[in-house]
């Protein structure tokens, strides 16, 4: 309890009236003489103040609320009247003018520290990325095709100084037919005149190929200038990549065996099985082409000025080896591809044993029908193949069987 301070009360004798209601419901008044009062700071600390029996009548003095309490034995209880207690509340509310510490509050104006993010101003020193319209030096490469359009006459393809009139550069390749230039991609070269592909979507599965037209006349034909690439659907028709790899295919097309060439299963045509053809056989081929028959190679081959050496079902066609292939495609063996047949160095598949071989160095090309009177072919048939390989390029029997997988070149009905 806290040090009592003695006070005399000059106004009363420090007389406190108590009230308490009695059980006949009649009020006493018990008077106590008591000249002193104990002080309390805080009205918080009340009740930390011991309130018993030994106390009773105890007075007490709270300083933040100018409110007297007595002890009644058990608890304190205020002495302060009701009209009084709400001044003495007035007093209480000058202590709330602490609550002026609200005008700390202010603080909140330390948010324009926000303003510090002006500092991400110094993001224009960003603008120093302006510098990338240094990058427009790029542009000097123009000036570069001034310099290719040197006073000389010359631009320059790779390394290689040319002339446009004359040549035309694609991927750093020159390419230039009897001193005129063209698009290798749209054009090709053949014996000297400028001539331009055709190009035919197979709707099957909407493959583009690029086509050439030889001869003239009645012996004008039209063939595919890329190897045959439609996959059948299903398992039932053997058609391969070389080594089954896909990338293959997308370079030198499909391979095939000779009852995939006929458009049949392996069952209907296939090894040791007879079947029969219609002419000319669509076979593999799109809608409105077909697999070429071996008079057909032969009007081929004649139409570039090929002597034709015919001897025991061999036709041996001479130097068109040379203009049939290019040289950049194959392996120790060189070319013109004069009219761009681009006889692609494919290989060539044995099915019955999983094989592949001769990429690079041989490509063999289906022929439907051969000489001789048959329509009905089994194991024991003549069989023609087209083979260009390191002997040239010969077309004629091939005893080889039915299970040989070969490229297929379609030729237009």
């Amino acid at each position: 309890m806290p040090k009592k301070h003695l006070f005399s009360m000059t106004m009363v004798a420090s007389v406190a009236f108590l009230l308490s209601a009695c059980e006949n419901d009649s009020t006493q008044v018990t008077e106590n003489h008591n000249d002193s009062y104990s002080v309390l700071e805080s009205g918080k600390k009340l009740k930390y103040e011991p309130c018993e029996p030994e106390n009773a009548g105890a007075l007490l003095f709270v300083k933040d609320s100018s409110e007297m309490y007595y002890c009644d034995g058990s608890e304190w209880k205020t002495l302060k009247g009701a009209d009084g207690e709400k001044g003495e509340k007035g007093d209480v509310g000058e202590t709330g003018a602490a609550g002026e510490d609200g005008e700390k509050g202010v603080k909140g104006d330390k948010g324009d520290k926000g303003e510090k993010g002006d500092a991400g101003e110094k993001g224009d020193a960003g603008e120093k990325g302006e510098k990338g319209d240094a990058g427009e030096k790029g542009d000097k490469g123009d000036v570069g095709e001034t310099g290719a359009a040197g006073e000389n006459g010359k631009t320059m393809c790779g390394m290689v100084a040319y002339n446009p009139d004359s040549s035309a550069c694609f991927d750093n390749k020159l390419y230039s037919c009897e001193g005129k230039p063209y698009d290798p991609n749209t054009h090709y070269c053949s014996f000297g005149s400028v001539k331009e592909f055709g190009f035919f979507t197979d709707t099957r599965d909407m493959q583009t190929y690029k086509t050439i037209t030889v001869g003239e006349g009645d012996s004008t034909q039209v063939w595919m200038a890329q190897n045959l690439n439609y996959h059948f659907p299903g398992d039932s028709i053997e058609d391969h990549c070389y080594n089954d790899d896909l990338a293959m295919c997308e370079k030198y097309g499909r391979l095939y065996s000779y009852a995939a060439m006929a458009g049949k299963t392996e069952s209907q045509c296939g090894f040791h099985t007879i079947c029969t053809l219609t002419f000319p056989v669509q076979g593999a081929c799109p809608s409105g082409w077909h697999v070429p028959e071996l008079s057909e190679w032969d009007t081929f081959m004649v139409n570039h000025g090929s002597e034709k050496n015919w001897a025991n079902g061999i036709h041996g066609y001479k130097g068109m080896d040379s203009l049939l292939l290019d040289s950049s495609k194959w392996i120790g063996k060189k070319g013109t591809d004069a009219f761009s047949f681009n006889a692609l160095p494919a290989g060539y598949g044995y099915m019955t044993k999983g094989t592949f071989d001769g990429l690079g160095s041989v490509a063999n090309f289906w022929c439907s029908y051969g000489l001789g009177s048959g329509t009905e072919r089994d194991i024991n048939d003549v069989l023609y193949v087209l083979t260009i390989s390191s002997r040239g390029a010969v077309a004629g029997e091939d005893y080889t069987g039915k299970e040989y997988l070969y490229s297929i070149r379609c030729v237009k009905d």
